[in-house]
């Protein structure tokens, strides 16, 4: 036992010190034009917004409210956007070690594999370097399903806390998540026998789950008469596939 425990702690040693140099090469090569692609001006813009004491009246259109906090909250203590991308870099050594925890506890088989697979993922590695959402998504991912699978083996009601909880923390950070809830209830129907637990749990969820992403739906709609996470449907149509279309029809570049 004592001897799996040493090789085990010896695998991700070497795990978190590769990765670790890997996020080197990648700080290094950033510079302040880096940080000035796709969205991440707009999380930038949203963040000056928060400092300025507007985080409940900022127009977050087409944003939900985690992230920029996130980058806000770093930036009130220290105003560099490169201690964002540190701290990002930090937590993708914590996604790491989490995708070992889920795998040696639900996939043991394969816990090398994925573990190894989760530090190489040049994808993840980028994006920890950027300011967007994946990396706090993933975060927030990586607990909801250790907390599923959890639930899924034990049982145990504070999973369905933890597990409902971070599913709304994923919801307020990219909406991608909204839907998750309808097929947990699939899954909770196809792993239960007692009905009367399946209910309650099954409510616990919903309740837990709206409860975190029902702030922020109360708050668009006291401003803009919508209860959607984000509230301009046509944004990504008219800023983002719209100028590229254009670009390669008619020849613009993306600032004309």
């Amino acid at each position: 036992m004592l001897s799996n425990f040493n090789r085990d702690n010896y695998f991700l040693t070497k795990i978190f010190l590769f990765s670790f140099f890997v996020r080197l090469l990648f700080l290094f090569s950033i510079d302040a034009d880096f940080l000035n692609f796709a969205d991440q001006t707009e999380y930038r813009k949203i963040s000056n917004f928060i400092l300025e004491g507007n985080f409940l009246s900022a127009h977050f259109l087409a944003r939900t409210p985690i992230y920029p906090l996130f980058i806000a909250i770093i930036r009130y203590f220290f105003d560099n956007y490169f201690l964002v991308i540190i701290v990002q870099n930090l937590i993708g050594i914590i996604l790491i070690y989490l995708s070992y925890v889920i795998s040696i506890e639900h996939f043991h088989k394969y816990f090398k594999f994925i573990t190894v697979l989760m530090s190489i993922n040049l994808n993840i590695l980028l994006h920890n370097n950027l300011l967007l959402t994946e990396t706090i998504f993933l975060l927030f991912f990586y607990i909801f399903i250790l907390n599923l699978f959890n639930y899924l083996k034990f049982k145990k009601i504070k999973n369905v806390i933890y597990l409902s909880l971070f599913l709304g923390l994923c919801t307020l950070t990219r909406p991608v998540t909204i839907y998750l809830p309808f097929f947990l209830i699939i899954i909770f129907i196809l792993n239960y026998k007692n009905f009367k637990s399946f209910i309650y749990h099954t409510s616990l969820m919903l309740i837990i789950f709206q409860t975190v992403i029902g702030f922020w739906q109360m708050r668009n709609y006291h401003i803009y008469k919508n209860f959607n996470l984000v509230t301009n449907k046509e944004v990504n149509l008219i800023e983002y596939y719209l100028p590229h279309f254009d670009q390669y029809e008619y020849g613009y570049s993306l600032e004309e």
